[in-house]
């Protein structure tokens, strides 16, 4: 398989939480993401909901941004939790 660099947590731009079932309606859930990560208090975060689709915009939109010169690394984490019938 293809082989990927780690990234130092330090040099991360931002955080972006992905889903259609986010646990806090009231709060960023993408900080509470940074957080459990050990991410830096200064890490840019972002909830991305409202569509099936919002991981796949967050992730265009990172890949968008990440093109600009000088742009620091994102990550995008998709979850959700699906009821079951």
């Amino acid at each position: 398989g293809e082989r990927h660099a780690a990234v130092d947590r330090a040099a991360l731009g931002g955080v972006t939480l992905a889903s259609t079932t986010l646990p806090f309606a009231d709060r960023s859930n993408a900080t509470v993401l940074a957080t459990a990560l050990g991410l830096p208090d200064g890490v840019l975060t972002s909830d991305a909901a409202g569509s099936q689709r919002a991981a796949t915009s967050a992730l265009a939109a990172a890949l968008a941004a990440g093109a600009a010169p000088g742009a620091k690394p994102a990550l995008v984490v998709g979850a959700d939790r699906r009821l079951a019938k």
